[in-house]
């Protein structure tokens, strides 16, 4: 088993702990992510991101939007989230307060973009996204800074998903 492999069933039996209440325990969620710190987890679940103490107990609700957010991230200082919503109309990257507050649109493509990774420095996303390539499997890698004043920049020119950045954020695997 891999390390990763190892991790995320650390993070979903952690997940199956918890509860939004005595009487409400927490079933089927997904898109789990450590924090930095290993002290806490992100997921999503009935179309909202919590979060919660990564030894289990009880779950914090951080949006409560009408529209679905899912596949929430960490930054890597731990301060911020990225997550996709649909809450824009076709599904976007947000960024917010690890604590919760008001979410701001980085990416806005009429295509829509899904997050695949954090730089380490935060600076910026990978996010994959249909763009202007016919054919079979059109996904692209973008990078996109955090900001959201940029222009996209492609990552790799050719079909791809899943992708991470290297640890010294220069390449992306």
């Amino acid at each position: 088993m891999t390390f990763r492999t190892r991790l995320l069933t650390a993070l979903l039996l952690s997940i199956s702990n918890l509860a939004v209440n005595a009487s409400q325990p927490i079933r089927m969620a997904s898109f789990p992510s450590l924090s930095p710190d290993g002290s806490k987890v992100l997921f999503s679940w009935k179309g909202d991101i919590w979060t919660a103490a990564a030894s289990g107990g009880k779950a914090e609700r951080l949006t409560t939007h009408p529209a679905w957010d899912f596949a929430p991230k960490f930054a890597p200082d731990g301060k911020s989230i990225c997550f996709g919503s649909a809450r824009a109309g076709g599904y976007q990257i947000f960024v917010m307060p690890t604590e919760g507050g008001n979410a701001r649109q980085i990416t806005n493509h009429s295509e829509g973009s899904f997050l695949e990774d954090i730089a380490p420095d935060g600076k910026s996303i990978l996010i994959r996204g249909l763009r202007d390539f016919p054919g079979r499997k059109p996904y692209r890698l973008y990078r996109v800074n955090i900001d959201g004043n940029s222009p996209e920049e492609i990552a790799f020119p050719a079909y791809a998903e899943n992708g991470r950045f290297s640890a010294d954020g220069k390449s992306i695997i």
